[in-house]
């Protein structure tokens, strides 16, 4: 019986070995020298101890910066032991929960998830100079406002600029450039706030105000949308009023966009947004500006 007993707690053993180097063994390394565990691999029973083994394992042996978990909603029982093996809640997105635990030296470096909300506002005017403006139903001040909102995730300014404008007057507009932008802290949820206003061309003129949204729309003459409306919309009015000219597409107020290749995504393309005088002087050809994006390389674990 106790040969039995000893084979038995050895079979154990070698289970529980064969368990934690899986879990090592197929953790997806990460950037910064950090890995993502296989919750998968992880038993309810003996989750806490499967954890605090992999822990060690990396804070001695294998030293890493941190472990993140990342689990489906049912997989949720696994966030008790997790808590209790110093993981902390990182965010819960498109319905998973992601976890880490810091392992590195020190404070945690890992920056917090969502800091920062952006909304976009555009700024457009008809061949009568008249700027588009809409009053909201449920406006915190009274007065008058450009269309806009908040970018959805992904979304470019420019595309978020044209969307809010029709969609909360039914004027379809083309973005030309930034004209403007806000920053301010504490705002919704406790995040900052990024606010762009976008100078666009309208195509159309027609109104066809959101019923949902908007108490009224309308072309506003400048003057008068000075007087019935806030300091800082009534600044970039008249911004605007002194940078354009008749005789320029780019007036001198544009922060134009300029569209760049990653280095680090190569597959993708971003927005560099630079003032207009400047641009227009720019040859994106021109070697003075740059390496070539294909004849940079990635430093060694930078990869995404």
């Amino acid at each position: 019986a106790r040969l039995v007993g000893v084979l038995r707690n050895s079979v154990r053993c070698a289970s529980s070995s064969a368990k934690h180097a899986r879990l090592i063994s197929t953790a997806k390394p990460l950037r910064f020298n950090a890995v993502s565990l296989n919750p998968a691999l992880l038993e309810a029973a003996v989750a806490e101890e499967q954890l605090r083994d992999v822990i060690h394992h990396w804070t001695h042996k294998e030293p890493k910066t941190a472990a993140w978990l990342e689990l489906q909603p049912e997989q949720a029982h696994l966030v008790s032991p997790a808590v209790n093996c110093g993981f902390v809640m990182h965010r819960c997105q498109n319905n998973i929960i992601h976890m880490y635990c810091w392992l590195g030296e020190g404070k945690s470096r890992i920056p917090p998830f969502a800091t920062h909300q952006i909304g976009v506002a555009g700024f457009c005017l008809n061949d009568q100079g008249e700027v588009l403006v809409v009053r909201e139903k449920n406006a915190v001040v009274n007065g008058y406002k450009l269309p806009g909102g908040l970018a959805d995730p992904g979304e470019d300014l420019a595309r978020t600029a044209e969307r809010e404008v029709q969609e909360e007057t039914g004027v379809v507009a083309n973005f030309a450039g930034v004209l403007a932008f806000r920053e301010q802290h504490g705002v919704g949820f406790g995040v900052s706030d990024l606010y762009y206003v976008c100078r666009c061309v309208p195509s159309t003129t027609e109104i066809q105000a959101c019923a949902d949204e908007i108490e009224e729309a309308l072309w506003m003459p400048i003057d008068d949308y000075c007087n019935q409306t806030s300091h800082m919309n009534a600044i970039v009015a008249r911004c605007v009023e002194l940078g354009i000219t008749s005789d320029s597409d780019q007036p001198v107020c544009d922060i134009r966009s300029l569209e760049l290749a990653s280095v680090v995504h190569s597959k993708r393309q971003f927005q560099l947004f630079v003032p207009n005088a400047v641009a227009q002087a720019i040859n994106l050809e021109d070697p003075w500006h740059g390496q070539k994006h294909e004849t940079i390389s990635l430093l060694p674990n930078a990869s995404l």
